[in-house]
C-alpha cells in the first residue's frame, strides 16, 4: 500500500497525462514541469519560458506602479513568462508561471534599489504619479489584496497612520527612480500613464528595446485582453486624502525625479 503522503494522482491537460505528487494545484504542475499553457481566461497565444536563453531585463518600480499589469502586457504578446524576485503566491495562481524565475523570461520584477552588484543584460524603469501609486500599495497592503479597497472614512480615522505611509513610501518611491537611473546597460524608463492611455504605441516601442518581434495577430490580442487579472475598481472618494503637507512633499519628490529623468534623457536617446 502506498504511503499517503506519497499518492500518486494523474492529471490529464489538453490530451497530456502527467503524473505529479499528490497535494499540487494545476499551476503547480504547468509551473514544474514547464509545459505551455494557454491563455485561456484571455484568449491568447500559447505561453512558456522561452526555449533559449534571452538578455535577464529588470522590470523595476516602486510598488503599486503596475508592475503586474505590464508583465500581463508582455506575457500576452509575446507568449514568454516574466520572471519576479519574489515568490507571490497569488501571482502563481492568477497564471503568471514564470513567478521566482529569472533564466528565459521575458522580464524580472523587482522593486529592489538599483546597485552595481546586480546582473542584468537591460532594464526598465516603471514609473506612474506617486499620487496613484502610493495610493493604489496602501489599498494593497492593508486589504492583503492585489484588488483591495478601503472605505473611504478610514483615510479619516487614521490619518496619521496614511500619511506615515505616504513618506515612508515617497521615500522609497524616489530612490527607487534616481537609483536605476544609475543603471549601467540599456535602461528603458516606461511611464505607466502613457502606457495606458496608448497602450499599442508603448507597447511596441517597449518591445523594440527588447529587440522583440510579434506578428500584428499578437498583438491586437494583446491589446484586446489588456485587462489582466488584478485589476483594481475605480473607486470615488469624496473628500481629499492629501492635505496640503502632504501635497507639498509630493510634489517635491516627483519633481526632484522628474528632473533627474529629463537630464537622464538629455545624455541618452531613447
Amino acid at each position: 500500500m502506498l504511503h499517503r503522503r506519497a499518492v500518486l494522482c494523474i492529471f490529464c491537460l489538453s490530451g497530456i497525462f502527467i503524473w505529479c505528487k499528490y497535494g499540487l494545484k494545476s499551476t503547480d504542475v504547468r509551473w514544474k514541469y514547464n509545459l505551455p499553457i494557454k491563455n485561456v481566461r484571455f484568449g491568447c497565444s500559447n505561453r512558456t519560458f522561452s526555449a533559449k536563453p534571452i538578455p535577464s531585463v529588470a522590470l523595476a518600480s516602486a510598488q503599486g506602479s503596475g508592475n503586474t499589469w505590464t508583465r500581463h502586457l508582455l506575457e500576452q504578446s509575446t507568449g514568454i513568462f516574466t520572471g519576479s524576485i519574489y515568490h507571490d503566491r497569488a501571482i502563481i495562481d492568477a497564471g503568471f508561471l514564470g513567478e521566482n524565475h529569472r533564466t528565459n523570461v521575458i522580464a524580472i520584477k523587482t522593486h529592489k534599489y538599483y546597485n552595481t552588484r546586480m546582473h542584468y543584460d537591460k532594464a526598465i524603469l516603471l514609473m506612474r504619479n506617486p499620487y496613484d501609486s502610493m495610493l493604489a500599495d496602501f489599498k494593497r497592503r492593508k486589504t492583503k489584496s492585489h484588488v483591495g479597497m478601503i472605505d473611504p472614512p478610514f483615510f479619516k480615522r487614521k490619518k496619521t497612520e496614511w500619511k506615515t505611509f505616504a513618506s515612508e513610501y515617497l521615500n522609497t518611491w524616489f530612490k527607487i527612480g534616481t537609483s536605476w537611473l544609475k543603471f549601467t546597460g540599456p535602461l528603458y524608463i516606461l511611464q505607466y500613464e502613457r502606457l495606458k492611455a496608448n497602450t499599442r504605441e508603448e507597447l511596441e516601442k517597449l518591445l523594440r528595446f527588447l529587440n522583440v518581434t510579434i506578428t500584428e495577430k499578437q498583438l491586437r490580442c494583446a491589446l484586446a485582453n489588456k485587462k489582466g487579472p488584478f485589476k483594481r475598481p475605480t473607486q470615488q472618494i469624496d473628500f481629499e486624502i492629501f492635505d496640503d503637507e502632504m501635497k507639498t512633499m509630493i510634489d517635491g519628490y516627483r519633481t526632484r525625479l522628474e528632473r533627474d529623468i529629463s537630464r537622464f534623457r538629455t545624455r541618452h536617446i531613447m
